[in-house]
């Protein structure tokens, strides 16, 4: 019994960190999009300057590389680590919400939507900010890019998800053969 509250408490735990991760992860974007135009600018300028420098390394000029390919990436790039982040928050609600309701399964539109509002309300608020904010512009194209970015995150993290649940279960079943006397383990 002590055991299963120990996992029990590390799981809330775990939660809250991922929580916290999510709640910094949004503040962080918030705060992006407060940064005057300048200054995101200057910002934009110094990544780019350090991915070029890193593409010199591997023998590429980086001719390709712009301004707006940078800023379009760090986009997608801040809203894909928001939706790996926002999803495992989900997977933690869904099994509590599971758990609260004697194990009451929810219909896959009650678990979505919750989800599905943040990947477009986030993204809209963060053009929003943009509108007040000296020299910058909010664009719906980068609503677009950034719920993209969110959506990619999202079935990153799930395909991820898939592959170590496939990973573990194979490791169980050699691990099984192992202690059979090398025999196939079959039920």
């Amino acid at each position: 019994m002590k055991k299963q509250r120990n996992q029990r408490g590390f799981k809330l735990e775990m939660s809250r960190l991922w929580l916290l991760l999510l709640v910094l992860w949004i503040a962080l974007i918030f705060g992006h999009s407060l940064t005057p135009a300048e200054l995101s600018s200057k910002e934009s300028g110094w990544v780019m300057d350090c991915l070029l420098k890193l593409l010199g390394v591997f023998g590429s000029k980086g001719s390709w590389l712009t301004g707006y390919i940078v800023r379009k990436g760090a986009h997608f790039t801040e809203y894909f680590i928001f939706g790996v982040l926002l999803i495992q928050n989900f997977y933690g609600l869904w099994q509590d919400f599971g758990r609260k309701r004697g194990g009451f399964r929810q219909n896959r539109l009650e678990k979505i939507f919750p989800l599905m509002f943040a990947v477009l309300a986030v993204p809209f608020l963060d053009e929003t900010i943009q509108l007040f904010v000296d020299g910058r512009a909010g664009q719906i194209s980068d609503v677009w890019l950034d719920v993209s970015g969110a959506v990619c995150g999202i079935l990153f993290r799930k395909a991820a998800a898939v592959l170590l649940k496939k990973r573990s279960g194979l490791f169980r079943l050699r691990r099984r053969e192992k202690t059979a006397g090398g025999k196939p383990w079959r039920r």
